[in-house]
């Protein structure tokens, strides 16, 4: 139905800070590098800022969902990413190599496909993890179903579930 072709504004060489209305969900998908995310109760639009490594991503919204997608491997790319988010977005991560933060309260859905790296969260509604090569995820609390599955090397630590 609905495609957008964003124009971001660059402040600096390799950076970018934009906001996006994407009330159906974020998708990350091949990053490499650190993400913090916060989720936040006052937030109406997801807001994006990238320091370095810009040039290499591209963002669009299509039919209300953010997607910020590396065109490099992952294994790498050396972006750094501060997302803050609506409290209850829905947030896909996949292609991760890289630290993934993820600060405050949800009821959303938290999917993670790690190729290697660390995840920590505060609480989530449902989450699915999937680690491809290695790595550890950290989770306070998950309030709804939780999957797990690991096919190189990995841990998971929820403190309540």
């Amino acid at each position: 139905c609905c495609f957008a072709v964003l124009l971001l504004h660059r402040p600096g060489e390799g950076s970018i800070m934009q906001s996006f209305d994407a009330p159906k969900g974020v998708q990350l998908i091949n990053s490499g590098g650190d993400v913090t995310i916060e989720r936040s109760s006052r937030a109406e639009k997801v807001r994006v800022e990238i320091d370095k490594g810009a040039s290499n991503m591209d963002l669009d919204v299509k039919d209300g969902v953010l997607t910020v997608r590396g065109r490099n491997d992952p294994h790498i790319g050396n972006t750094d990413m501060r997302l803050t988010i609506p409290a209850d977005t829905d947030l896909t991560v996949a292609g991760l190599a890289g630290d993934l933060s993820i600060g405050g309260r949800s009821d959303g859905k938290l999917s993670v496909q790690l190729l290697r790296g660390d995840v920590s969260a505060e609480r989530v509604g449902a989450l699915s993890v999937d680690i491809l090569e290695s790595g550890s995820v950290s989770v306070q609390r998950v309030e709804g179903p939780l999957n797990f599955r690991v096919q190189g090397s990995g841990e998971l630590s929820v403190e309540r579930a």
